[in-house]
């Protein structure tokens, strides 16, 4: 595992905080032949790729072999996200990630967020009254001010609860208010099982593929404030040289607002602007997987640990076992791409896991297809 550290760079226009190692000039060859840009043909570090009992294969960075992973989340939920940038999100068919405030979801009713869930836009955690999350000192009413973990149940727990109840779902994921992640609120998601969580600062925060040296940095996760770079050249800038790093590249709304909707709480971009952006993530699909920040977590923590074992082999075909080292299965289901070599002279193949099939592509004499770690067995019938 590579170091991790913090640094400034210059990219032409603002300061660029780099998290973590790896490239650094947008204007670097930083793609080598044969990587996750290109195809299958590398092979990874560590766990992510074997060439044991005859089985030759390659777990990708990311899903389907798309050089990085970009994040769109919204925080706070303000009206013109549950307004304007829900429908616009779901009409360009981008996920997302937004970062609700129940107090604010309360004021509004919920308004769109069961049509954002259906749509594949993940609704995660921002707290009940948007507090930042520090330790107590004083009560109301002359009583005992509250516990840190009575405020912590109150603000998460509470807010996890208040959201299943109206939406249907449980959040994973927490963006933290005012960006403070204390090493007790860590603790706190740790022990109730989400997988991950935001910062917030105003700059631009790259992260290169390796930046979690260990668990605890799932949970303090810088981000890029769209606010900063809302201008068209910059906003474009910036994402191309995200996709060159080949890490993973968040970016923070705030307000959005048109001619019919106020939304000044902070940070205020138009709809048009948004849809700007949008259009610029869009055109950008086939290079970046544009996904939740859940999503994009869950693959890259089962990935650092994922094995493809050889369970047996005959002239009809094999079956196979994709594992990890993560203990909660039922949290850790996100299906990870797999190149895997398949004997030469072959022709057609059927793949299934548990019984469910399996889409696979054709590639030389590899075959391409995602499979959800400790999902069951994986049968390759060649026909």
């Amino acid at each position: 595992m590579k170091s991790k550290t913090s640094m400034w760079l210059t990219l032409g226009f603002v300061p660029l905080l780099l998290s973590g190692c790896g490239r650094t000039s947008p204007d670097a060859n930083t793609r080598e032949e044969g990587d996750a840009a290109t195809g299958v043909s590398g092979q990874a570090e560590g766990g992510q790729a074997g060439l044991e009992n005859g089985l030759d294969y390659e777990i990708a960075e990311w899903f389907q072999f798309k050089r990085s992973a970009t994040v769109l989340t919204f925080d706070d939920l303000s009206p013109g996200q549950a307004e304007l940038a829900i429908p616009m999100l779901v009409g360009h068919g981008i996920e997302a990630t937004i970062f609700v405030t129940t107090a604010n979801a309360e004021f509004q009713d919920y308004l769109n967020l069961d049509i954002a869930a259906r749509n594949g836009i993940e609704i995660a955690n921002h707290t009940q009254s948007h507090v930042r999350l520090v330790a107590p000192t004083g009560g109301g009413g002359g009583g005992p001010a509250p516990t840190m973990l009575e405020r912590l149940d109150h603000e998460i727990a509470g807010a996890n609860e208040l959201i299943r109840a109206r939406i249907g779902v449980v959040p994973t994921t927490f963006a933290y208010p005012f960006g403070y992640d204390g090493s007790e609120t860590i603790d706190y998601l740790i022990s109730s099982d989400f997988v991950g969580a935001r910062k917030y600062d105003p700059v631009i925060a790259v992260m290169p593929y390796d930046f979690a040296a260990d668990e605890r940095e799932y949970y303090r996760i810088s981000a890029t404030d769209a606010y900063v770079i809302r201008d068209r050249a910059d906003f474009t800038q910036t994402l191309d040289f995200a996709i060159e790093t080949g890490g993973l590249y968040i970016l923070v709304y705030h307000s959005i607002h048109s001619d019919t909707v106020e939304d000044a709480w902070w940070e205020p971009i138009s709809e048009d602007l948004l849809n700007e952006h949008l259009n610029i993530v869009q055109d950008r699909q086939s290079l970046t997987w544009v996904t939740t920040f859940g999503k994009a977590l869950r693959y890259h923590r089962e990935r650092r640990s994922a094995r493809l074992t050889l369970n047996s082999e005959t002239d009809v075909g094999m079956t196979l076992t994709l594992s990890d080292e993560l203990a909660d299965d039922a949290l850790y289901n996100q299906p990870l791409t797999i190149a895997l070599t398949v004997p030469s002279g072959r022709g057609q193949m059927a793949l299934s896991q548990a019984e469910n099939v399996l889409r696979h592509e054709r590639r030389d004499n590899r075959i391409v297809f995602e499979a959800v770690p400790d999902g069951g067995e994986i049968v390759v019938r060649y026909r």
